[in-house]
């Protein structure tokens, strides 16, 4: 079993030569392997790695099914914008996920309290790529901590009434308008 410690040296050792600037460690073959050996069991996390990567992973999937991967890395980049941002939003990864009235999703007991890997089990035959994709922004989050790719804080779906306080509309990208938090003023 390989620990998340060994793998995280290979990967910020390896991550610049294996993949191009513009991909950045999104698409590392380093990634994609933590993700394989993670769905096989090899991959040996601490609890609290274990719950960051299935809150990421979480809030991709239920947030971002069926976006491109740029489209779950800007997603999982308002997690991290939020995290860095400071109130009113919380400083870890679980708590911003778990925030109230954040994401939808989490108010659904059922999604709430299942974790990514049975998802990605159920899911894995039919949506291949969309859980190889999530997992690998996930992983790319939690281990390589990527510079973000935008000041958004938020975003809203297609279809859906969002009314947020104090924003300015960054852009849009798949399904998704992002904005960003301008504070309390």
């Amino acid at each position: 079993m390989i620990s998340i410690k060994a793998l995280a040296f290979v990967l910020t050792a390896f991550v610049s030569y294996q993949a191009p600037a513009s991909v950045g460690a999104y698409n590392s073959p380093l990634i994609t392997f933590a993700s394989q050996s993670y769905l096989n069991g090899s991959l040996k996390l601490s609890s609290s790695q274990r719950k960051e990567l299935d809150f990421y992973a979480k809030v991709i999937w239920y947030e971002a099914r069926g976006e491109s991967k740029r489209g779950k890395i800007l997603v999982a980049n308002v997690v991290r914008n939020r995290m860095n941002f400071g109130k009113p939003f919380a400083t870890t990864v679980c708590d911003v996920v778990y925030q109230r009235n954040q994401f939808a999703w989490t108010r659904d007991k059922k999604k709430r309290n299942t974790n990514f890997k049975n998802i990605a089990q159920i899911n894995l035959k039919t949506e291949g790529q969309q859980v190889m994709d999530t997992l690998n922004v996930a992983f790319a989050m939690l281990l390589m901590e990527p510079m973000s790719k935008t000041k958004a804080t938020h975003f809203c779906s297609i279809g859906e009434r969002c009314q947020f306080g104090n924003v300015k509309r960054l852009g849009k990208v798949g399904n998704h308008t992002f904005f960003e938090y301008l504070g309390n003023s």
